[in-house]
C-alpha cells in the first residue's frame, strides 16, 4: 500500500524545513540505514546522516524525545496526516527522524526492510528534489520535493544521482477507536 498525501506546506512545515536546512542543524552519521543488515545481491546497506526527533521504541521499550525540535516535527506530521483524514486521537508515533543520503558509486539500492517487526504505517516527506526513488513492495515512487507519502510493507530506497536526498520520516500505529476526532 502506498498513498500520496496532500501537503499544504503550513508555517510549521516551512519552519521545520528551514531548521533542517540550516548550517547549524546537527546531523549524526550512521553506517547503515537499517538495523542488522543482511547481504542481498544488488542491494547494500547505505550509510546515511540522520537527525532523530523521536527515538525507536525497541531500544528502551518506549519512544523518547531525542531532539529539541521533536514537538515541531510531530506537529508538522500531524498537520499533514490531519489534512488527509488521520486524526491525532487515532494514532501514535513510534519514531520520527530526518535522513540524509548522498550520491555514491556502486550499488544504488538500499536493503529492503520493514522498520518495526509489528504492524505500523510509514510516513515520508521528500524535502529535496535530488531524486532517489522509494520502492514499496517492489512499486517505485519517484520523489517530488515537499510531497508526502504513506505506506506499509517492505521498502527500500535508491541513492540520489547528484545532490543530497533529505527526507522526513516517521512510523506510527493506529489505535482501536471508532471516533474520527
Amino acid at each position: 500500500m502506498l498513498k500520496i498525501l496532500k501537503n499544504s506546506k503550513t508555517e510549521n512545515y516551512k519552519k521545520l524545513k528551514e531548521n533542517i536546512f540550516s548550517p547549524f542543524f546537527p546531523w549524526f552519521y550512521s553506517g547503515t540505514t537499517i538495523e542488522d543488515p543482511v547481504e542481498i545481491a544488488g542491494f547494500k546497506s547505505m550509510p546515511q546522516y540522520a537527525h532523530v526527533f523521536l527515538s525507536r521504541p525497541e531500544e528502551y521499550g518506549w519512544s523518547q524525545p531525542a531532539s529539541e525540535l521533536h514537538e515541531l516535527a510531530a506537529e508538522v506530521i500531524r498537520e499533514i496526516l490531519k489534512e488527509n483524514g488521520f486524526y491525532p486521537k487515532n494514532y501514535f508515533f513510534l519514531r520520527i527522524a530526518s535522513n540524509c543520503t548522498s550520491p555514491d558509486e556502486g550499488i544504488q539500492l538500499s536493503l529492503p526492510h520493514v522498520d518495526h517487526n509489528f504492524p505500523h504505517f510509514n510516513f515520508l516527506t521528500y524535502l529535496t528534489s535530488a531524486g532517489g526513488s522509494t520502492f514499496v513492495e517492489g512499486q517505485e515512487h519517484k520523489p517530488v520535493e515537499d510531497q508526502s507519502i504513506l505506506f506499509t510493507g517492505r521498502h527500500h530506497m535508491q541513492l540520489p544521482k547528484k545532490e543530497r536526498r533529505i527526507v522526513l520520516v516517521a512510523t506510527f500505529m493506529t489505535c482501536q477507536s471508532s471516533s474520527n476526532k
